[in-house]
């Protein structure tokens, strides 16, 4: 083999292994952690909850643990999309139980479910509305104003309910809570669909870019 021909052949195996970094220095490196730290976390978790516990592995105990967390994940989505522009939603959890609340009073009065279903989003909306105006126009932390919403709109749910449960009897609400297709209930296709939609706003569409911009640099 010639001289140049060697050269080239050394740059490339050199240019491969700048591309791919060993294990070691993948470990070591911050942004590694950064990015997947949540991840092996969780990969953790399920490695000791499976020694401790064969069960938990077994496949009706997974599709428990989904169904639990699609609700969480369906939530979360929003709260991305929030972090995304360097802020932060205390009032999430209370906005979503004054929507329950809501839902609930409209069904039991014999409104229908659709017309429940509408005056709780809009409802919920309406918090996440006052939350923007006031940090916006008011020029307050995201933090005070969102804690200041959780304790008021708590408030107003409790004073709504009377404190006390309120019963459901909706069969489309029923069968979307406990139906099932293929492996897994409805409510975690939901929060299947809810992650892709999501992801395909955040990261290939104009407003995602404009989103993740605004949080990068919030003062402009």
């Amino acid at each position: 083999m010639s001289a140049p021909a060697e050269n080239a052949s050394s740059r490339e195996a050199g240019a491969a292994e700048e591309s791919s970094p060993s294990l070691a220095a993948l470990l070591l490196d911050p942004s590694f952690w950064a990015d997947w730290a949540s991840v092996v976390g969780l990969i953790g978790l399920v490695i000791v909850f499976g020694i401790a516990q064969p069960v938990f592995l077994s496949v009706a105990n997974l599709q428990a643990l989904l169904l639990a967390a699609a609700i969480l994940v369906v939530l979360s989505i929003g709260q991305t999309f929030v972090v995304a522009t360097a802020g932060i939603d205390l009032s999430l959890a209370a906005a979503v139980m004054l929507g329950a609340i809501i839902l609930g009073l409209v069904d039991a009065a014999g409104y229908g479910i659709f017309l429940a279903c509408v005056l709780a989003l809009a409802a919920t909306s309406a918090v996440g509305f006052l939350n923007g105006v006031l940090i916006t126009a008011g020029r307050i932390p995201d933090f005070v104003v969102t804690l200041g919403t959780l304790s008021g709109v708590t408030g107003l749910g409790l004073i709504l309910s009377g404190g006390e449960p309120i019963m459901v009897g909706s069969t489309f609400l029923l069968r979307l809570a406990s139906g099932s297709f293929g492996p897994f209930g409805y409510p975690v296709w939901v929060a299947i669909s809810a992650v892709l939609v999501a992801h395909i706003a955040l990261y290939h569409t104009r407003f995602g870019v404009h989103l993740l911009a605004t949080g990068g640099q919030v003062e402009s």
